[in-house]
């Protein structure tokens, strides 16, 4: 038996039962029951579907090149990166996304995709100008990276290009953030050996 929430397995066995800790990484299912169950509307479930198309795309690519990435995680997490949003629309919202699903019992793995999917992260200063707690949200693996870039390509339903994100941040004098996401997207671009562009749907 499993229970939701993977907090524990039995497992029979010849002298009675074994409970074994289980990390659980919600399926499309389970993603969505999560979204319903804390109500989150359908305009942003829709661009979290978009993100993980993409999302989702890019780890099987870099999988299949031998990568080191957990595509389960980054479908789960690209699933539920705004889960946050049922609170707030405001910086907060990726850690209120990570309280629900610690709460839930959903993998620290996706967990921190969520958590430290803003932007190509967010350093310690630059959290206390946003007025978020003291910390570092800064993706570092592989499964975060992918997540976050993801979104940031995704506008709504609609794909963007690189250049398109960074004249936004530049426009608004946010060239630090231009400069991680250009710094990201190479990263990533590395791990694929292909361009971005050519990786999922359009």
């Amino acid at each position: 038996m499993e229970f939701r929430g993977g907090k524990m397995k039995i497992v029979p066995s010849e002298r009675g039962k074994n409970v074994e800790t289980v990390e659980w990484v919600p399926s499309i299912t389970e993603c969505d029951e999560l979204l319903n169950e804390n109500h989150v509307s359908l305009e942003v479930i829709e661009h979290e579907r978009a993100v993980s198309a993409l999302a989702v795309a890019m780890a099987k690519a870099i999988d299949e090149r031998g990568g080191s990435i957990d595509v389960k995680v980054v479908l789960a997490a690209s699933l539920l990166h705004d889960i946050g949003r049922s609170i707030t629309h405001g910086p907060l919202h990726a850690l209120e996304g990570a309280a629900i699903l610690e709460e839930a019992g959903v993998s620290e793995r996706v967990v921190a995709c969520v958590r430290n999917h803003m932007g190509a992260g967010i350093g310690p200063e630059e959290a206390l100008r946003l007025e978020l707690p003291s910390g570092d949200y800064t993706p570092r693996t592989l499964e975060e990276m992918v997540v976050a870039h993801a979104d940031n390509l995704i506008f709504g339903k609609e794909r963007r290009t690189l250049d398109d994100i960074l004249n936004k941040f530049e426009a608004k004098g946010l060239h630090d953030a231009a400069e991680r996401i250009r710094s990201l997207h190479e990263s990533l671009e590395e791990e694929l050996g292909a361009s971005i562009d050519d990786i999922g749907p359009s």
